[in-house]
């Protein structure tokens, strides 16, 4: 028998630096690190994070590293620190906003190698001052995220917390990103204004003459980072160099003058996450960084490239912003290049009936969602929001500004707007008014319809998201939910992505995905993503298997 669970409530605690040191208000943080090459640092943390990173940020690979720095410090630290890991054994050190904000200030305050430096290891006595200056670092931020916990929720309290470093918790799956990275450039490829406007502009910016020749120099040097964290590209020509070049961190930078302020060091590092560190060789500063360039990074770059060569729209006019062209991008691809694509082949032979909007579109009815499926007496509608939260929101303090966003994108409803949540409240007003009735009769006998709103940033797998969803949905007129209308369900793409092969042979039943979820996680804290990522872990023989792989990627390469 199934039981419900507890309240999900993260254990994990991140080691700041009140907990060590008294001098927080006082001591300088831009003097500490003198001394210590920057080199020798950077390297330090990147080698240290990427061990984090790859095992999915699981405390028990933490527990060691802090540990190794017990070997260093004072005896009177190294006590402070054991006292607070027996209190909270599910402690962390490294966690990736505060290690950016490390890497902005090393940066920043740049440290060269002295004449007769030869090393690239820290020296005993430059320990300590890492510790404390990685923890601060930590505390910085905590600090700053939980400054408003005043009066708020647990779900609210988690979110404001999470919503800032969901998507670096664990690293980025570059299986995922190079599913959706080779029909996106194909996509382009095909169309004429992609074809003559935007991609040439973007391929002159990235010095590379196709699309293949991106993805194939980004996927050949991520492939070394699971190895070692520093990175050798000299055995690749002049061009591979001068292409990874472009991702360099330069301290000399104008931009790293003040990335101690604000959040311009994490913004930096998404596109210089490589350091110099001798001829034509790196040190990955984060994987995840990189990873992104595969795929969710492309549609930000592509837009700077259009800023740059001044590209115009379709209608020989500017794009008003970035939301503009990636709300372009989304309606003319991403709808029936990911969403549609991968359900039609997940479900193919398992459904009884699937429409996409456009063909909704064009049979008259009103109010479509962007997927309809039904398999049995079991009606799925699927709203896919290919958007960002953004940097200013998901790293504000500011609850209501955060709580905004993400209604605005995923759960509104107004007399004037509907989105995601809210699309899917007016496609079921508008089915149980018989609007499909003539097109799939069977809808008649219908027990339970699911409304699921798709996404392709992490941000939106945040603690507490779902709970937000929910209390946000339960306003719509009428009230949504009943025991015929599930509540909204918040799913990353990267989910369907990940279980479509099980889904596709049936070892799963996609039904008791939503049903186990529904059931087990009564307080909706838990985001949908991480329950099912935590249910169907793939570690050891549960990793992609052969055929798994060839399932995904079989239509991708011919």
């Amino acid at each position: 028998m199934r039981k419900a669970s507890k309240p999900y409530i993260p254990r994990i605690v991140c080691m700041g630096y009140k907990s060590f040191f008294d001098d927080y208000d006082e001591v300088d943080i831009h003097t500490l690190l003198e001394g210590i090459p920057s080199r020798v640092s950077l390297k330090f943390i990147a080698e240290n994070i990427e061990k984090v990173l790859y095992s999915q940020s699981d405390t028990s690979t933490q527990k060691p590293l802090i540990n190794e720095y017990c070997r260093y410090v004072s005896k009177d630290l190294k006590e402070r620190i054991r006292k607070y890991m027996r209190s909270n054994p599910e402690c962390m050190l490294y966690e990736t906003y505060g290690c950016s904000l490390l890497y902005g200030l090393i940066l920043q305050n740049y440290q060269p190698f002295e004449e007769g430096d030869d090393y690239d290891e820290l020296c005993q006595d430059e320990y300590e001052r890492i510790f404390k200056a990685l923890t601060y670092c930590n505390q910085r931020w905590t600090d700053e995220q939980t400054n408003g916990f005043r009066n708020l929720n647990l779900a609210e309290m988690l979110m404001l917390v999470d919503i800032p470093i969901v998507e670096f918790k664990s690293y980025k799956d570059f299986k995922f990103q190079i599913y959706k990275i080779i029909p996106y450039f194909r996509f382009l490829e095909t169309d004429p204004y992609y074809k003559q406007h935007v991609l040439p502009a973007f391929y002159e910016d990235k010095k590379v003459t196709s699309w293949k020749q991106y993805v194939g120099r980004i996927f050949n040097l991520y492939a070394q980072s699971l190895d070692s964290s520093e990175l050798d590209v000299s055995r690749g020509t002049e061009e591979d160099y001068h292409f990874f070049e472009q991702y360099a961190a330069n301290p000399k930078d104008a931009e790293c003058a003040n990335l101690w302020e604000g959040h311009n060091a994490i913004n930096y590092l998404r596109n210089h996450f490589l350091y110099p560190i001798g001829e034509k060789k790196f040190e990955l500063m984060n994987a995840n960084f990189l990873v992104d360039k595969i795929y969710q990074g492309v549609k930000f770059d592509i837009y700077d490239s259009i800023q740059k060569h001044d590209v115009k729209n379709k209608k020989g006019k500017n794009y008003k912003d970035r939301p503009e062209y990636l709300s372009v991008i989304g309606t003319d691809f991403s709808e029936s290049g990911l969403l549609h694509a991968l359900m039609q082949k997940t479900f193919e032979g398992r459904y009884d009936a699937l429409y996409t909007g456009p063909q909704l579109h064009n049979l008259g009815v009103e109010a479509e969602p962007d997927l309809y499926m039904r398999i049995g007496k079991s009606l799925f509608l699927f709203e896919f929001k290919d958007v960002n939260l953004g940097d200013p929101i998901k790293y504000s303090a500011n609850l209501d500004l955060i709580k905004k966003g993400i209604i605005d994108r995923i759960c509104l409803y107004t007399e004037k707007k509907k989105k995601g949540a809210g699309q899917l409240h007016n496609t079921i007003e508008e089915i149980v008014k018989h609007s499909m009735d003539a097109i799939d009769p069977e809808i008649k006998d219908v027990e339970r319809i699911y409304p699921i709103v798709v996404t392709t940033d992490r941000a939106f797998s945040a603690i507490g998201v779902q709970a937000l969803v929910i209390r946000e949905s339960s306003k719509f007129p009428p009230a949504m939910f009943n025991g015929f209308v599930s509540i909204p369900i918040v799913v990353d793409f990267d989910t369907l992505i990940d279980m479509s092969y099980r889904l596709h042979k049936g070892t799963v039943q996609f039904e008791m995905l939503f049903q186990d979820y529904l059931f087990l996680c009564k307080s909706k804290v838990e985001p949908f993503s991480t329950y099912i990522r935590d249910k169907y872990k793939r570690k050891g023989a549960k990793a992609f298997t052969k055929e798994e792989v060839k399932y995904l990627y079989e239509e991708a390469i011919q």
